[in-house]
């Protein structure tokens, strides 16, 4: 491709890239008859494609580059925040419908982001395929703890103090 017909689509180098990067990290959706378990399950399974694909860690590498047109950041950023506020919006929705109001949303989504993540790098620190069965198991069991230990007590359960006996009631 010639650099006039490139001129014919994007008016400059900002103009690609910032296509390149919509393309890239398009809107992530979810289907609202889905219940927020599965919905949860997507969202971790979305967050480890897009970190182990061949854009990977473009947008992180692209946040920290202290030459970014300003534009270019603000694309970036505007991604970011979406990502952000999908993640927000689920972990509200599991709280409110699963959590219970004491779970803490802020851990909640440090979770579900620094799993996902944890992930991410590891399929790529080895070298394995990250195929589409093992990436959804990962995702149900991470969402299966969360759940189960946001509960069972907002991830304290008696049997998991020091010193608690897990058959005393009054320290549940």
């Amino acid at each position: 491709m010639s650099k006039a017909t490139l001129y014919l689509r994007w008016q400059d180098k900002t103009a690609l890239l910032t296509d390149s990067l919509h393309f890239a990290y398009p809107p992530w959706a979810f289907d609202p008859a889905w219940m927020v378990q599965e919905t949860l399950v997507a969202l971790v399974e979305m967050m480890i494609r897009e970190l182990t694909n061949e854009t990977g860690w473009a947008l992180h590498r692209a946040l920290r580059d202290p030459d970014l047109p300003p534009a270019l950041r603000d694309c970036c950023r505007q991604i970011v925040r979406h990502r952000l506020a999908a993640i927000d919006l689920l972990v509200g929705q599991a709280q409110d419908l699963q959590c219970g109001p004491d779970a803490d949303p802020a851990l909640i989504r440090k979770f579900l982001v620094g799993a996902a993540m944890g992930e991410a790098g590891d399929i790529l620190l080895t070298g394995r395929v990250a195929d589409a069965a093992s990436i959804h198991e990962f995702a149900a069991d991470v969402i299966r703890l969360i759940m189960t230990r946001a509960v069972s007590g907002n991830g304290a359960s008696a049997a998991s103090e020091p010193g608690a006996d897990p058959d005393d009631e009054v320290g549940r």
